[in-house]
């Protein structure tokens, strides 16, 4: 491995002569010196770059702690090699967010080296040479390989012309899709339902293609696009390509015509028709995913095409009823998504896409703001489905994401919650929701630019979702940035005003900005918005208490009270109200009450301005060493 100079420090160039190495969520910039994740940058020292280099350009094979010294710090070196190394290794665990006792991507070999276990990616790569060629240093001047491409590039554009040109280079750019909701064509016009979780369906098997090239727009903004023109949705959205068709059902039999067009010059880039048995829905969207990569110029992955070709008839029955869980799991009607996800499975055992439905369907009926469940109760069903769900399918984002938000919210187990979302960004990188609750993790890990980017990450591939727009703006308000926080929250009230949770944050920033009686009236808005939600209510006790009017803060415990007989009312709720009206012994013993019911909004009470009044009290650290908070 030849060494170079690159600007901020040293570029390695691996034997094959490869710039950017991909594993998983990562890809390693050797030529830039950079590693990042999902597309953001990961600080990661010159030193231990190199070694993570070195051990990633020789994927699945050992590396011996002989040969990282040689390469890396040289013979003639006199340093504390086996500090040093050790030190390296560190950090490439932080920055992968790898365990050694578990590793996913880099495994120690006691007393002999190191050898990196993940699948490698090498984009732009030509054969490797075989043998001890492998390990030699390359004597290629890089600059001389830049130069040769530079005259094969000019020769092409001698010879095919501009425009050929400029199609050649743009692909080498992102590229953002939207998939059109179907049309239902089916004489029923209750089969909405099927059409529209055909469109999902589309969009999620596309957003599992080429992440560093693809952006595909996710379902709540494309399901707001319904109906408009081309030159709405461009200006809208912004977006390169539109994929639009539609679907018509005859009980087993299935119609779909799907185009692709370019929204620049209104192109049609291809046009297709399939007339198929329901069994075969799923290969449709395949091919169809197959004539969308070919068209946008996509270097599929091997891993992407032998998804792409995968043969796996669906159950119809068992497939029509999971449609349905997700139609009524959209809407948040999550009772009856559970009675179809069950269907689902009853029909079809295997049917993991069902199990993972299930997994989100609990996520939400455990947490805050719904409240249907108390968390001991439905966290474990959702762990359970989506440990299910990838014991048939390990590809399934959706179920990856479920056992990252257990891991987080309930279980407080933070190394377990990291590498599960980066498993459901590595599976799909435009599912915005798993950006969206990533977020929520590095902010409780401390890491706020980091969030920041993922949350816009997230709102780039769903601009019309309100709740990622509200995650927007709780970032400033946990930034203590309150006007900033204020100009958001006030925005998602216009788009939607009856949304409770805009009212509830906007509450929120009225609380620390000392403005009271605004607070009030807001949280009386959101609890009016959502009768009968402890969530609400609570939140009206808080403001009550910072107002002065403790009289009416009691009131609202005793309304508590009367609510926790008939639903769960987590303890962290009480714990907000006492904490209000600075009555701190309460609070750590309703606190202590959160703990061991495990309330799920409880692993935010590091960063949450609500229990800044209770920071400096001694007992707010050992609630966060019983937690697993590191030191």
């Amino acid at each position: 491995m030849q060494v170079q100079q690159y600007q901020g420090g040293e570029e390695e160039v691996g034997a094959s002569g490869v710039p950017i190495l991909r594993f998983g969520v990562f890809e390693l910039d050797l030529k830039g010196g950079q590693l990042r994740k999902a597309g953001v940058l990961v600080k990661l020292q010159p030193q231990p770059f190199r070694v993570l280099a070195l051990l990633a350009s020789h994927a699945s094979e050992v590396v011996t702690r002989e040969e990282i010294q040689q390469q890396i710090w040289g013979n003639d070196t006199f340093v504390d090699f086996e500090r040093g190394l050790n030190f390296c290794v560190r950090q490439i665990r932080d920055a992968l967010a790898d365990d050694a006792e578990t590793p996913r991507y880099v495994e120690t070999l006691p007393k002999r080296g190191y050898r990196f276990i993940h699948p490698v990616e090498r984009l732009g790569s030509r054969p490797a040479q075989d043998g001890a060629d492998e390990r030699k240093l390359l004597t290629v001047d890089i600059n001389l390989a830049w130069l040769a491409v530079l005259v094969l590039v000019v020769a092409a554009v001698a010879y095919t012309g501009y425009w050929t040109w400029q199609r050649w280079w743009t692909p080498a750019e992102k590229v953002m899709l939207v998939v059109l909701p179907f049309d239902n064509l089916s004489d029923d016009p209750q089969q909405g339902y099927f059409s529209d979780g055909l469109t999902e369906e589309m969009i999620t098997q596309l957003g599992r293609l080429q992440p560093a090239r693809l952006g595909v727009i996710a379902r709540t903004t494309s399901d707001k696009m319904r109906g408009k023109s081309i030159d709405e949705i461009q200006r809208e959205l912004g977006v390169d390509y539109v994929l639009e068709g539609s679907v018509r059902r005859a009980g087993n039999q299935l119609a779909i015509t799907a185009q692709l067009i370019q929204v620049t010059d209104r192109t049609q880039l291809w046009a297709e028709s399939y007339e198929r048995k329901l069994a075969d829905v799923l290969a449709i969207q395949r091919e169809v995913a197959k004539r969308v990569a070919s068209s946008l110029d996509l270097i599929l992955l091997p891993a992407e095409r032998a998804e792409l070709t995968r043969q796996s008839p669906v159950n119809p029955e068992a497939f029509d009823a999971y449609l349905k869980g997700r139609f009524y799991w959209n809407k948040r009607d999550l009772a009856r998504g559970i009675v179809f996800f069950e269907q689902a499975i009853a029909i079809d055992p295997d049917y993991a896409s069902a199990y993972a439905g299930l997994a989100n369907t609990y996520a939400l009926l455990g947490s805050t703001p719904y409240d249907v469940l108390a968390p001991q109760e439905a966290v474990p069903k959702q762990k359970e489905m989506a440990e299910r769900a990838l014991a048939l399918d390990r590809s399934l984002a959706e179920a990856h994401a479920a056992l990252a938000h257990a891991a987080l919210f309930y279980d407080w187990n933070w190394g377990k919650a990291e590498a599960a979302f980066l498993s459901a960004l590595e599976h799909n990188p435009n599912y915005a929701t798993a950006h969206q609750w990533y977020a929520d993790y590095l902010w409780v890990a401390g890491r706020p630019d980091e969030a920041f980017t993922h949350l816009q990450r997230a709102l780039e591939l769903d601009p019309a979702s309100i709740v990622i727009r509200l995650s927007i703006g709780r970032h400033y308000y946990l930034l203590r940035q309150y006007n900033e926080a204020l100009s958001r929250f006030q925005e998602t009230i216009e788009m939607d005003p009856n949304f409770f949770l805009g009212h509830f944050d906007l509450g929120l920033v009225y609380v620390q900005i000392g403005r009271y009686e605004d607070a009030i009236a807001e949280m009386q808005m959101a609890v009016r918005l959502l009768p009968g939600s402890p969530f609400c209510l609570a939140a009206l006790g808080y403001a009550y208490g910072y107002g002065g009017r403790d009289a009416d803060a009691r009131r609202v415990l005793g309304q508590l009270e009367d609510l926790s007989r008939d639903q769960p009312v987590q303890p962290l709720y009480v714990a907000s109200v006492y904490t209000s009206m600075g009555e701190n012994d309460l609070a750590f013993e309703w606190l202590d009450h959160a703990l061991r019911e495990r309330s799920t909004f409880l692993s935010f009470v590091t960063i949450e301005p609500l229990f800044d009044p209770l920071r400096s009290d001694p007992r707010f650290q050992t609630l966060l060493r019983r937690m697993n908070f590191p030191e």
